[in-house]
């Protein structure tokens, strides 16, 4: 199973999961936090057409210091290339990526670790 190769490499944790209701990525977050435990809050400002600018704006309002985000594509990979104003992203099934930054604002993030499945 990729997401579960994927979340083996992971060594980081999170305060929140931020997940999409769509099945697809409620499965991964299952199998992601099985033993994690990490708190979850379901968004529909994730799903595939949702809106690049709202979540950025609803992403820069958030209290918390660490947040995951299981979603879908190109909308995770356009979100990281904002995040970091880098066009290096291209995010495929089960691959995460690391951002790390005082805010979550345009631009404000950098790389730290990336992790694909091939």
């Amino acid at each position: 199973n990729q997401v579960l190769k994927a979340s083996n490499q992971v060594n980081f944790s999170a305060e929140k999961i931020l997940v999409s209701p769509y099945l697809r990525a409620q499965q991964t977050l299952d199998i992601f936090n099985e033993s994690r435990g990490i708190a979850v809050e379901q968004s529909n400002l994730i799903t595939p057409e949702a809106n690049i600018k709202t979540l950025i704006d609803h992403l820069t309002m958030r209290e918390e210091q660490s947040l995951m985000i299981i979603a879908h594509n190109p909308l995770l990979s356009y979100l990281a290339n904002q995040l970091t104003l880098e066009d290096q992203f291209s995010m495929g099934t089960a691959s995460i990526v690391h951002l790390r930054g005082e805010v979550i604002a345009v631009g404000c993030l950098t790389l730290v670790k990336e992790y694909h499945q091939n």
